[in-house]
């Protein structure tokens, strides 16, 4: 099966010359600009690229081909290689921003309708918790803005302790 390289080594070749190709690193998950409520204004999401995705899956392909077809071959192989994210999923579910937020603040929370912005390829929302503040949140469409501002939101207040220790 021709050569041998590592799976950390392809990984790293692929990130890097995907960078290089930008011009810039594109992998932040999301940006942090809310430490504190006035920094939350206008919070962005950013998504993951697609073609990370895409480099992700061509990659298992090219294993999956390269083995004989062997998924086994692509499972031990990725799994060395995401062994601490999947253990880490297993063992913490990730829970929906706007799910936590609307559970949190059930009878406050009030997420508005969406605004298109001046650039005309981005919606901006708001989400209201009375008693609290009003967070804005910006992405590509209504889903990414209003998780972008319930992630605002929650952060706002975890940071002042208006979130009780259990949650």
């Amino acid at each position: 099966m021709g050569f041998q390289l590592s799976e950390t080594k392809i990984v790293f070749y692929v990130l890097s010359n995907v960078q290089k190709k930008s011009g810039k690193s594109t992998f932040t998950i999301f940006v942090d600009a809310s430490k504190i409520k006035e920094e939350c204004d206008d919070a962005v999401d950013v998504e993951v690229p697609k073609a990370l995705g895409d480099v992700f899956e061509s990659i298992a392909g090219a294993i999956y081909l390269d083995s004989g077809m062997s998924l086994d071959t692509v499972w031990r192989v990725y799994s060395k290689m995401m062994k601490p994210e999947i253990e880490q999923f297993s063992n913490s579910v990730p829970k929906s921003p706007i799910r936590e937020l609307l559970e949190l603040e059930p009878e406050t929370a009030k997420f508005g309708k969406p605004e298109k912005l001046a650039d005309g390829r981005r919606v901006r929302v708001t989400v209201e918790i009375f008693g609290k503040g009003t967070f804005r949140g910006i992405g590509r469409n209504y889903r990414i803005a209003k998780g972008t501002a319930a992630k605002c939101a929650l952060r706002y207040l975890k940071t002042n302790g208006l979130v009780s220790k259990k949650h």
